[in-house]
């Protein structure tokens, strides 16, 4: 129970702070947990080879990112949308009580506030573009 309270506690911080991270910094954050996953992971679990594959997308957004000026928004947020959609899918396939599964989560609820960043809601089933 204390490990659950623990969890929650943290989910509500990441996701509370999450608003006011900048989205650099929240896939600086992305990278390591996942980074952390793939290097401590066992080479023989799903689980450690998603959070490599994973990791590469966020490698790529962060380049990306540091190049602002090459007009590429909607590859960012195509990217960042791939992001999400790998993490919510490990989170939910993952075991609850798994400390690797708790970190995919906590990623996923970063990606969740990139993508707000980027100016996405949630609509439904799937993010879309916020309307003006």
């Amino acid at each position: 129970m204390k490990i659950v309270c623990i969890i929650a506690a943290l989910l509500a911080t990441s996701v509370t702070t999450a608003g006011k991270t900048s989205n650099r910094q929240l896939t600086r954050s992305i990278y390591k947990n996942l980074d952390a996953m793939c290097r401590g992971g066992h080479g023989n679990l799903p689980s450690t080879n998603q959070a490599c594959d994973v990791r590469t997308k966020v490698s790529a957004l962060q380049r990306s990112q540091a190049a602002p000026d090459l007009g590429n928004e909607q590859a960012n947020a195509d990217l960042a949308l791939s992001i999400y959609k790998d993490l919510d899918a490990m989170c939910r396939g993952g075991g609850g009580d798994r400390p690797e599964t708790q970190q995919v989560c906590v990623g996923r609820n970063k990606t969740s506030a990139l993508l707000r960043n980027m100016g996405y809601c949630w609509r439904g089933s799937w993010w879309k573009k916020c309307r003006s």
